[in-house]
């Protein structure tokens, strides 16, 4: 982007350029040659129509066994090039209602993050903005956003998302959420918020909270104030609990460790694909712990630049093990894993 991508007009001196400064560019596609070397198949591959994209994700969003591509827009319709099976993709996103939020219009869609927020074993997308964000549920071959609904907007509204990042606190076998919020078009700090996630209720609907700080306290740990960008979820001081680190825009780095006490069970999964993904960044692994439904896909980008962790931290809540592990790899091809111990990091490799 130079300066003739942006509205000199919306500059404005102290602040950062709006997003409505900035004119839609078109997408680089650059598809691996396995030298070493790459070539640009943007046209061919069909996905250079203009955008603002703020986060992409390769995720399989329909379940068909071939990765699709999710862009996250600012300001404009989001993008879902889902994948035709021939080297080619085209936009489904408007169908599959990932395009507009849930009053019909555009959102400032940032990153986009991928988690089964209701445990009905499919995958539910996540892209935080300035209203609260969406969160799109998977029902049948269609989403629908939950945000309002579920109070997640509620609990973050007037903030500016940038990131969610889907973890267990507790590991209780539920995704709970950790929203990065800060300004847009100034430098100011915001609170991040951990969002607990309580399961479904007696009527099915499922039951998000978020405990605020005493009034006149200063939000601290986890939710100190910051400028947040991008963040990610990882465990790492390997004690079975995950933590988290968040970038802070002109500031420095922060990371909190996890001290929850009595946390459940847990198990941590490492894929090692073939030579050509020997990190096998497209697998899903479906399994069962107790009575919870599992579904974890392994992905190299999550949020708002950030790449989280490849190695699949799994909560298990009382289960003494991760049951009935099935891997479908990037190649389509199904690995019935069975059980695997709780407690201890695994390594699952392609067969």
């Amino acid at each position: 982007m130079d300066g003739a991508d942006i509205d000199p007009a919306l500059n404005r001196a102290g602040d950062f350029a709006p997003p409505s400064a900035y004119q839609p560019q078109p997408a680089r596609l650059w598809r691996g040659r396995g030298d070493g070397t790459f070539e640009d198949v943007t046209h061919k591959a069909r996905v250079s129509t203009p955008g603002k994209g703020m986060g992409v994700l390769a995720t399989d969003i329909d379940d068909d066994g071939w990765i699709d591509v999710f862009v996250a827009n600012d300001g404009m319709p989001n993008f879902v090039w889902r994948a035709q099976g021939d080297g080619t993709f085209a936009d489904a996103a408007g169908r599959l209602g990932l395009a507009y939020g849930l009053d019909g219009e555009s959102r400032a869609s940032m990153g986009v993050t991928a988690a089964d927020l209701d445990g009905d074993g499919r995958l539910d997308y996540l892209t935080p903005d300035t209203q609260g964000g969406a969160v799109y549920v998977a029902k049948g071959r269609f989403f629908t956003d939950r945000a309002t609904d579920w109070a997640i907007a509620a609990m973050t509204f007037q903030q500016i998302g940038w990131t969610d990042v889907a973890f267990d606190a507790e590991n209780d076998g539920r995704l709970d959420l950790w929203k990065i919020h800060g300004e847009v078009n100034k430098s100011a700090p915001q609170w991040p918020k951990i969002v607990s996630n309580r399961g479904a209720t007696k009527s099915g609907a499922m039951h998000f909270e978020y405990n605020p700080p005493p009034i006149g306290a200063e939000s601290e740990g986890a939710e100190t104030a910051m400028e947040g960008r991008g963040a990610v979820a990882a465990d790492f001081d390997d004690d079975g609990r995950e933590d988290l680190l968040a970038l802070s825009l002109n500031g420095r780095i922060h990371l909190f460790r996890n001290v929850t006490e009595k946390p459940g069970r847990w198990v941590r999964l490492r894929f090692a694909g073939k030579p050509g993904n020997t990190m096998a960044i497209g697998a899903k692994l479906t399994a069962r712990a107790g009575d919870l439904r599992v579904v974890r896909e392994v992905s190299g980008s999550t949020g708002y630049i950030s790449a989280p962790d490849i190695r699949l931290h799994i909560g298990l809540g009382d289960a003494e093990s991760l049951d009935d592990v099935v891997v479908r790899w990037p190649n389509g091809k199904q690995q019935k894993v069975g059980s695997l111990e709780a407690g201890r990091d695994h390594v699952i490799r392609e067969e």
